[in-house]
């Protein structure tokens, strides 16, 4: 087997070689886009005084985006999408979102991290152009709606994106747009092999399969679904229905998804929801008690600003379902309770604030035990939020206020806190952006059980980034 760097020089020279040939025999040049970013970020009393964190953490992370488009002829082409030192933190050479332990560490070198780790090759497709519409084959990106259960990732400053092997074809039947597909759940990053923090265990999770602590195997669910797409302007309505199922040993089962979006867009007001209930059941024989988990889940999404000239005020509502439990115990790392499994997540690149559920609420401090930064969700919860912002030539400012309660209570508890956020994107010249964020949290009762902390401190992050879209 070729060792790491071979394997890196390898894909180098290809890449090369398809440069330098494609002006001679493909349609049209290559076309390659992107973004390189790099953001500081600093939290204070992230953890609510627990001592699980240092009480003030800054760090520096970046990431370059590859987008790369070739044609063959007009009706056939290839896509890739590649990430570069893929949110390194400055000062460690291991790829990814990091763990708070690394700062301690006086020696930050991964001696494991491989050449491989630099580059991370995320999709890679075709698609071609036929008489009754377009056939899209390989590990491509999936989204539908507003993003709030697939979520490609593609925003500037998303983390994650969700991703699938899958044939799709899209065809319009008048004005409705008709899209089959059939694939598989990604499992993992590409030669991963055994249990891992960031392996994908596949049947149960919203958007990209996150690893839920279950003991490691080999996951092979399949989706097969349509998806039905409605334009009539100014409004869009679409429904996603997807069977997930899965007959390996040990984890086998069947997941139903229906995901029902509606978008209007009118001269003085947007409204966009989007609604999601899965259904269906596991059975893991990993575990000796339950075997059989029912899974019922639902979330949902509303928001609408009213349109002003240069300025745009909105009300936003949404929901996360959760299990009906008045205890929580948070060394408890299966995501499921007892023979039901009610837990609703949404996409962790559906945003709906800079510190609540992205940070405090994480749900990897439950799950692995590691305060990681980033990667938090909305789960058994609901939030209220007024937001507005502005958009103009050179500069757009956000502002946002969120309250929020947990779905089920939590020692007695259902106060989450409520927060505040600013922001401010800069449009510099030339696709240079800059981009300001600075967010402050009050949280509640249920947020200071959920970390097992009697102190109430505000939470503070401020963040500053750079972006160049190419």
């Amino acid at each position: 087997m070729k060792s790491s760097p071979l394997r890196v020089v390898y894909w180098v020279m290809g890449l090369a070689w398809l440069l330098a040939g494609a002006r001679m025999v493909w349609a049209s040049p290559p076309h390659v886009g992107g973004y390189f970013r790099a953001r500081g970020q600093l939290f204070r009393d992230r953890d609510l005084d627990t001592g699980r964190d240092p009480s003030t953490t800054a760090f520096v992370d970046q990431r370059l985006k590859l987008d790369a488009e070739f044609a063959l002829t007009d009706d056939a082409k290839a896509a890739a999408q590649f990430d570069v030192l893929d949110n390194l933190v400055w000062g460690l050479n291991g790829p990814g979102l990091m763990d708070l332990s690394d700062l301690a560490r006086t020696d930050n070198f991964n001696r494991e991290a491989k050449i491989d780790d630099a580059l991370t090759v995320r999709r890679v497709w075709g698609e071609f152009v036929t008489p009754l519409g377009v056939l899209v084959v390989g590990r491509q990106p999936v989204h539908w709606g507003l993003g709030l259960f697939y979520n490609d990732g593609n925003c500037l400053d998303c983390d994650f994106g969700d991703t699938q092997d899958r044939v799709l074809f899209v065809t319009r039947v008048g004005p409705v747009v008709l899209s089959p597909f059939l694939g598989k759940v990604i499992e993992g990053p590409v030669e991963q092999r055994g249990p891992s923090p960031g392996a994908q265990v596949a049947l149960f999770e919203e958007g990209e399969t996150r690893l839920r602590d279950l003991p490691s195997f080999d996951a092979d669910a399949s989706d097969m679904g349509v998806a039905v797409t409605y334009r009539p302007t100014p409004y869009e309505v679409g429904l996603l229905w997807t069977n997930r199922f899965q007959k390996a040993e040990p984890l086998s089962g069947r997941l139903t998804l229906l995901d029902v979006y509606g978008i209007g867009d009118l001269d003085f007001i947007r409204t966009e929801g989007e609604v999601v209930f899965v259904d269906g059941h596991s059975n893991n024989a990993a575990i000796p008690e339950p075997e059989r988990t029912d899974v019922t889940k639902l979330g949902l999404t509303g928001r609408g600003y009213w349109k002003r000239p240069y300025l745009h005020f909105g009300l936003q509502y949404g929901f996360a379902s959760g299990p009906a439990r008045d205890e929580y115990n948070p060394s408890d790392p299966r995501t499921f309770e007892g023979t039901q499994q009610d837990e609703f997540r949404f996409d962790r690149d559906f945003s709906a604030g800079l510190l609540l559920f992205e940070e405090v609420m994480n749900d990897q401090v439950v799950r692995t035990g590691f305060r990681k930064i980033g990667g938090g969700a909305v789960r058994n919860a609901h939030f209220f939020r007024a937001f507005w912002f502005g958009d103009w030539s050179f500069v757009e400012p956000r502002a946002s206020i969120l309250s929020a309660f947990s779905s089920r209570e939590i020692n007695g508890r259902r106060n989450l806190g409520w927060e505040m956020d600013l922001e401010s994107t800069f449009r510099i010249r030339g696709g240079f952006e800059a981009l300001a964020q600075v967010g402050l949290l009050f949280p509640g009762g249920a947020a200071r059980e959920f970390l097992g902390s009697a102190h109430a401190s505000p939470v503070l992050t401020v963040q500053l980034g750079t972006y160049i879209k190419f």
